[in-house]
């Protein structure tokens, strides 16, 4: 499965299963659709997609998104333009 069609599979499943999909570009090496949800929920969103997911405990909840690729960690994103170096 491509990249897109992961992002694509994720947010179909999760949109229909009445979670709010959002960009997130809180990691270097992701940027992409993502939900922020409870602790509680978490099982809720796994059993909701065959996407394999990876989250971040951000202490107010949980922001879950796709997993990438090995090959992804290779090819580093350009920075944020709202990040001062």
């Amino acid at each position: 499965m491509s990249k897109q069609e992961k992002y694509d599979k994720f947010t179909a499943d999760l949109e229909e299963a009445g979670f709010e999909v959002r960009p997130y570009s809180g990691r270097s090496f992701y940027r992409g659709p993502a939900v922020r949800i409870e602790q509680d929920e978490l099982q809720d969103v796994i059993r909701a997609t065959t996407v394999k997911l990876q989250w971040d405990d951000m202490g107010k909840g949980l922001i879950v998104y796709p997993i990438e690729t090995c090959a992804m960690s290779f090819n580093p994103l350009p920075p944020s333009p709202f990040r001062k170096y």
